[in-house]
């Protein structure tokens, strides 16, 4: 499909932009500002995945779908 393919594309080019599999980490007890560290347990199939947008599939819909998916936590 084209979502593996895509998928695969950005993997293979991951490397050129670490900072994109980070995570924000919280200091301990909060005492600090939060910092960027590596993700060990970064899934890229989390992250590039397919998304349906509903009839017709223009831009407002689509805008909602990005909408929504930004909602989550």
């Amino acid at each position: 499909t084209w979502v593996a393919r895509f998928r695969e594309t950005v993997g293979a080019r991951l490397h050129r932009v670490p900072y994109f599999t980070n995570r924000l980490q919280h200091t301990p007890l909060g005492l600090d500002h939060p910092v960027w560290v590596r993700d060990d347990a970064f899934d890229l199939q989390h992250h590039v995945r397919e998304y349906p947008v509903p009839a017709p599939g223009g831009r407002v819909q689509f805008e909602a779908a990005i909408a929504t998916l930004h909602a989550l936590p």
